[in-house]
């Protein structure tokens, strides 16, 4: 199955809440995704509480911070766990 994202629930300090168009609602951790990747210059701005709170949707059903960064939508779904 491809997943894609249907409705951002809640957002918390680089972890996202999802509901996955399987119906599932999933918490994602955007760190262990990221790995120590996230203090690379590109990435470092999610760590600004400011700009992570500020996800989107984008048409694609992932999340994506100032049509700049986004995640693959089944990466997502693989790292994340059912709520």
């Amino acid at each position: 199955m491809i997943h894609f994202i249907t409705e951002i629930i809640s957002t918390e300090q680089l972890a996202i809440t999802c509901r996955f168009n399987s119906g599932e609602e999933r918490h994602v951790n955007i760190r262990k995704v990221l790995g120590d990747a996230i203090h690379a210059p590109f990435f470092a701005r999610l760590l600004n509480p400011d700009f992570f709170s500020a996800v989107k949707l984008d048409s694609y059903g992932t999340l994506c911070w100032n049509d700049e960064i986004d995640f693959c939508p089944d990466v997502l779904y693989a790292n994340s766990h059912p709520v």
